[in-house]
């Protein structure tokens, strides 16, 4: 049973939670992404009445863009919509890594990611769901400030690269580098990173897909998904 703990193929486990860690931060990307365009781009106007502008018209449908805001509806939209959104999405991650170290056996652990991925959408279907066709059709034909205009140079290519290694620090900081840093997990507090070769030839025998099975590990995927 203890070869079947995630911590036992730190590598495979590692990929999991990497993609998870990959699909909070892209939320608060777009969390970003909002606060920038209403809070930041927006300038302050003294009415709602100010704040939509027309861009496009027709004879049966408006375009409006948010050009301003109220400075009460900004301290309203960052109170209730931006700072909460942004602090679930750190509260899930956290609360998510440690769900899925804690699951066994490993086909549990992909199909818990993929329920946690779920959760994301959470706000997307409750919206879905209960909003009015009349609000749904008021927010296709509204728009938002795009962001600033940036320059071509290298830091705009590869900027968005840094969300790749934010995540490659968060797996390695909350499981723990071996000889480094214990890792932020609770759940087998002071792990000494005793189980992989311990498990090996367990895992070889179980899951092996290139028969005959020797102790010695063969397979291509053993070795794929950090078997070995």
């Amino acid at each position: 049973a203890a070869c079947l703990i995630p911590l036992s193929r730190p590598y495979f486990f590692g990929v999991v939670l990497y993609i998870w860690t990959v699909c909070n931060l892209v939320d608060l990307k777009v969390t970003w992404g909002f606060a920038e365009s209403l809070l930041l781009l927006a300038t302050s106007c003294r009415y709602m009445s100010d704040a939509l502008v027309p861009i496009k018209q027709s004879k049966d449908r408006r375009v409006f863009v948010v050009a301003g805001l109220p400075l009460w509806m900004k301290l309203l939209i960052s109170v209730l919509v931006v700072l909460p959104r942004a602090a679930i999405t750190m509260r899930v991650l956290w609360l998510g890594s440690r769900w899925l170290l804690a699951t066994t056996p490993f086909g549990e652990l992909v199909l818990n990611a993929v329920a946690l991925e779920f959760v994301l959408y959470l706000n997307r279907v409750f919206f879905g769901a209960f909003a009015s066709e009349r609000s749904k059709i008021d927010l296709a034909n509204t728009k938002v400030l795009c962001r600033r205009k940036r320059p071509s140079n290298l830091a705009s290519f590869i900027g968005t690269t840094l969300f790749g290694l934010a995540a490659l620090a968060w797996v390695a900081l909350y499981i723990g580098i071996p000889g480094v840093h214990g890792g932020w997990q609770g759940c087998l507090p002071d792990y000494k990173w005793d189980l992989r070769e311990v498990c090996a030839e367990w895992f070889e025998t179980h899951f092996c897909v290139d028969p005959p099975c020797n102790a010695v590990p063969k397979s291509m995927w053993f070795y794929l998904l950090g078997f070995a």
